[in-house]
């Protein structure tokens, strides 16, 4: 479930994402980086192999609510496993060299969100058996 920010209406949309016919899902323009594309790609492709039953789906609602949206969800599929982005990104400069003020590191991790943040939680308190993971140690 690829999850958006809803700012000018109340009530939630969902999407169920279109396929091509080879099974790969159709690449938004709106979307910031590859990074969604990439996830999606990969499931799609996992899912080839007869592993996983994948069904992207896109839910725009607000960061309020968008727990409730996600634990809908995937109480009414069934799925078995919920991987929610983490509310920290890595902010890749390209090469030239973006220096955070206080560390001096390059490549520091960005807060997205304090909102999205709470969305992780409220997920995390709503879900039956949690397995958290927040990438490799450094």
């Amino acid at each position: 479930m690829h999850l958006m920010e809803l700012t000018e209406r109340t009530s939630s949309i969902i999407m169920v994402q279109r396929a091509r016919k080879d099974g790969l899902p159709f690449v938004h323009r709106y979307r910031h980086g590859e990074c969604h594309s990439s996830v999606v790609g990969g499931f799609q492709a996992y899912r080839q192999l007869g592993r996983v039953a994948v069904r992207p789906i896109t839910a725009v609602s607000s960061l309020h609510t968008m727990h409730e949206d996600i634990c809908h969800m995937a109480e009414t599929k069934r799925v078995t496993m919920i991987i929610l982005p983490f509310h920290k990104r890595w902010n890749v400069d390209h090469g030239r060299g973006h220096h955070h003020q206080d560390r001096g590191d390059v490549n520091v991790p960005e807060n997205v969100g304090h909102g999205w943040r709470l969305v992780n939680q409220r997920v995390l308190k709503n879900v039956l058996a949690t397995s958290v993971r927040t990438g490799p140690r450094l």
